[in-house]
C-alpha cells in the first residue's frame, strides 16, 4: 500500500507540472500572437497543445481524487 501511495504521489506532481508548464506556454503563445495580431498562432498552439494539457490535467486530478482515497484523507474538508 505505501508503494502505491508513493507512486501515485510522484505520478501526481509529475502531472501538475507538465499541465502547469503546458498552461503557461499557451497562455504566453496566445499573449505574443495577441501582440502580433496573429489570430492563426493562438488556434494553432491551441489544436497543437491544448488536448495534451488538458488530458493530463484531467488525469492528475482524478489521481488526485483516488489519493484521497487511498491516504484516508477527510473528503468533508
Amino acid at each position: 500500500m505505501e508503494l502505491l501511495r508513493k507512486c501515485l504521489n510522484a505520478i501526481f506532481v509529475c502531472g501538475v507540472i507538465v499541465f502547469m508548464v503546458l498552461g503557461t506556454v499557451i497562455v504566453l503563445v496566445q499573449m505574443y500572437s495577441i501582440a502580433t495580431a496573429n489570430g492563426a498562432l493562438a488556434v494553432k498552439i491551441m489544436k497543437t497543445v491544448g488536448k495534451p494539457a488538458f488530458v493530463i490535467a484531467s488525469l492528475t486530478g482524478i489521481i488526485g481524487f483516488v489519493q484521497g482515497y487511498v491516504n484516508g484523507w477527510d473528503m468533508g474538508d
